[in-house]
């Protein structure tokens, strides 16, 4: 009678465990699973990302090492948010501009390369959070500024996209 008892226990406890790792194993499907909206949510998209403060204020967020274009895990962060409010508001406007900045330091021509680099890599990540590529253009400004003397946190404010609505 006891031994029945304890595999009875021992049967409850391995089945609670196995439906407790189910669930675990769906929450982390979804949080890892694609991103991308159904076209039918898109179509029911209707907040303005004019209005969205989420928006402009995690626009800001991008920013570059020197010399390059890698997004930082914080960037990647930033625009996955920014991602969810494109996709959220993507008929409140016809499309997004991202210019790519650089620092004022080094060659020209290369700081121009840099910047659309830049602008691109960001562009190419929204695409693949499920933001319309229609929807968003990447150019490259160059130097943010002239001023190859700033110092150093300025140098690293210009390292950044900028994000503007287009009409």
């Amino acid at each position: 009678m006891k031994c029945q008892i304890l595999t009875a226990l021992a049967l409850t406890l391995t089945l609670g465990a196995c439906a407790s790792d189910t669930k675990k194993e769906e929450r982390e499907y979804m949080r890892s699973s694609d991103t991308r909206a159904p076209s039918s949510a898109l179509a029911g998209a209707s907040e303005d990302l004019r209005k969205s403060t989420k928006f402009s204020t995690l626009s800001q967020n991008i920013r570059f090492s020197t010399a390059s274009s890698d997004l930082s895990p914080s960037s990647r962060r930033a625009l996955d948010e920014i991602a969810a409010e494109m996709r959220k508001s993507v008929n409140s406007f016809e499309k997004v501009r991202i210019s790519g900045l650089t620092d004022a330091t080094g060659d020209s021509e290369r700081n121009q390369r840099l910047s659309l680099a830049r602008a691109e890599r960001v562009r190419n990540y929204l695409i693949s959070k499920g933001v319309p590529e229609e929807k968003v253009e990447a150019i490259g400004k160059g130097p943010a500024s002239s001023e190859t003397m700033a110092s150093a946190s300025q140098h690293a404010r210009d390292r950044r996209v900028d994000f503007e609505i287009v009409e």
